[in-house]
């Protein structure tokens, strides 16, 4: 007989905390403006780049 756990979460709905380190979920601080935001945003994607271990990715469409 094979037993089957139910999922607390839907593997769609998984968290920071899943990945084992793996993903980091950074919100900007409360009070800071879309510009700063992407300024942050992008300096350090910039530094992500240099590290071959990285991948970025954006499922918004957007084109960083």
């Amino acid at each position: 007989n094979e037993r089957l756990e139910p999922l607390a979460l839907p593997p769609w709905r998984r968290t920071e905390a899943s990945f084992n380190g793996r993903l980091r979920i950074t919100p900007a601080a409360r009070g800071t403006t879309k510009e700063e935001a992407a300024k942050a945003h992008k300096a350090m994607a910039h530094g992500l780049d240099e590290q071959y271990d990285c991948i970025s990715l954006y499922s918004d469409g957007s084109l960083l």
